[in-house]
């Protein structure tokens, strides 16, 4: 007999890779690398996504730049 399928119980991670260097300006905003991967925590529908990186700092980026 074949086991249960596993239910995940965490949300999968999306992540992104920054395209090209974005400089924040207004509070909220990340300042980001090129070649950067961020988890991806929420795509608003602005054009901007909040975006974390892999040591804690977190803010809005342009989702072009992703």
């Amino acid at each position: 007999m074949a086991a249960a399928p596993t239910t995940l119980t965490t949300p999968l991670l999306h992540t992104a890779s920054v395209v090209a260097d974005f400089r924040a300006i207004d509070e909220g905003e990340l300042s980001v690398k090129a070649g950067t991967t961020l988890m991806l925590l929420h795509a608003e529908t602005d054009g901007w996504a909040l975006v974390r990186t892999f040591r804690g700092r977190k803010g809005y980026v342009p989702l072009r730049y992703l």
